[in-house]
């Protein structure tokens, strides 16, 4: 999108698709901000009267449209029609950022498709998308997309953290990259059904087996109870399916890798900030750094098995008897 900004020139429509973290928001700031830049080279260059206006809210010839409750409307789509339509106040470039593309009303996707096909001169439309397939085809064909992926784990973290997830939780879900979509019903694709609709988010469970976990394996370490017992109930009583038992594997391979990382002086850089008691606990009592690597090749081997399709509550209590050192 720079190289377009160096060049000076530019499509009519773009249309930016990629999950919730993915930067397409960033990038449709920034292109804009490019577009109606007064500097020649430098786009944006953030000093002008245009980067000055648009950075205040204030820039005629700037629309931003984003979702009213859990759609773009057709009213929006004719208000935007109706100032574009006129003569702006100032400048030669004018833009348009539409948020949530693939979340307009049929009616309002109608109007913009018409939008699209009668172009006003100097004007650009970018539209952002979490799913490129819910946006119209036949508005897709008439945009150039860029598809942006997933964010680092310094931006996915942020964006927990800002959701109001603590630290703790927030580290855990960038580190084993827990999106934003995953927070829908289920995870299940298609309409929802009743027992669906019941069913917690995919982060919610997640982070519900991310708690027991931290709790199991503390009585693991301390041998306290019967940690396999607990196991082998939990996940069987529960029947738990292989997306589960994986996630229960993901988070046990991130304590350990923190009981590690602790023993190694980096205690800085573990994901568990809120158990750094326990974790040193852990790396204290361990005899060496071999006895702690041996533990997570221990669940690492567990999840290799899940992955061939090995029945998971015998990977799982294989894991469980070579923790305790059976």
């Amino acid at each position: 999108m720079n190289r377009w900004l160096n060049l000076g020139k530019w499509a009519h429509a773009y249309l930016l698709a990629g999950p919730e973290t993915g930067g397409q928001e960033a990038a449709a700031d920034h292109f804009a901000a490019g577009i109606l830049c007064e500097h020649d080279e430098q786009r944006p260059c953030g000093q002008c009267a245009s980067c000055r206006r648009l950075a205040h809210g204030n820039h005629p010839g700037f629309v931003r449209v984003r979702p009213e409750g859990s759609h773009v409307k057709l009213e929006q789509v004719q208000r935007l029609q109706q100032r574009f339509y006129l003569r702006a106040a100032e400048g030669q470039h004018r833009v348009c950022v539409v948020h949530g593309a693939d979340r307009m009303t049929p009616e309002a996707a109608n109007a913009f498709l018409k939008f699209l096909e009668d172009p006003v001169p100097g004007v650009v439309g970018i539209l952002t998308a979490n799913r490129l397939e819910g946006v119209l085809p036949t508005v897709r064909s008439r945009c150039q997309t860029v598809l942006f992926s997933h964010a680092g784990p310094d931006i996915l973290r942020e964006y927990w953290i800002r959701r109001g997830t603590g630290e703790e939780k927030a580290r855990l879900f960038a580190y084993l990259n827990v999106a934003p979509e995953d927070e829908g019903n289920g995870g299940a694709a298609g309409p929802e059904s009743a027992s669906d609709a019941d069913r917690p988010s995919r982060c919610v469970r997640f982070a519900e087996i991310a708690e027991w976990v931290v709790e199991w394996v503390q009585a693991v370490e301390g041998r306290q109870g019967n940690p396999m017992l607990d196991l082998l109930i939990r996940v069987g009583r529960e029947k738990w399916s292989e997306t589960e038992c994986e996630w229960l594997l993901d988070v046990l391979a991130c304590w350990y890798r923190d009981v590690l990382y602790t023993s190694l002086g980096l205690s800085d850089e573990v994901v568990f900030v809120d158990h750094r008691r326990e974790l040193s606990s852990q790396a204290a009592h361990h005899a060496s750094i071999t006895a702690v690597t041996g533990k997570l090749q221990d669940v690492i081997a567990a999840k290799r098995r899940l992955q061939v399709h090995a029945n998971p509550q015998l990977a799982l209590e294989c894991m469980a008897l070579r923790l305790q050192g059976e």
